[in-house]
């Protein structure tokens, strides 16, 4: 679980709920590919770790720099580093409750 207590870290996920999956139309955030944030003031970087819902999906690059043009203009850092990360393999149990509540909606779900 990531710690949103932090100012930035909980700016850096309310960014990153604006990530849509372009195949299931749910952010990124609730879809639980956001692992981990890392935020070092004094170097002034930000690194996010995510993951996608298959190693092999073909938008991989478009979520990457999707991720780090919401991320770009964030006060105090010179750095952001959105990583592609396979461990641990996603799985629909990090979902939360309302993506799991967006999908059943869906016709002919």
């Amino acid at each position: 679980m990531i710690d949103t207590s932090d100012e930035t870290a909980a700016e850096v996920i309310g960014r990153l709920r604006n990530l849509i999956d372009p195949e299931l139309g749910i952010n990124a955030v609730d879809l639980g590919l956001i692992y981990d944030v890392q935020i070092d003031t004094c170097a002034r970087e930000l690194r996010v770790d995510m993951t996608l819902t298959t190693p092999g999906c073909p938008l991989s690059d478009h979520m990457v720099q999707g991720a780090t043009n919401l991320l770009t203009d964030i006060p105090g850092f010179d750095q952001i580093d959105v990583r592609l990360v396979w461990d641990p393999p996603w799985s629909p149990d990090r979902m939360t409750e309302d993506a799991r509540r967006q999908i059943n909606e869906r016709p002919g779900a």
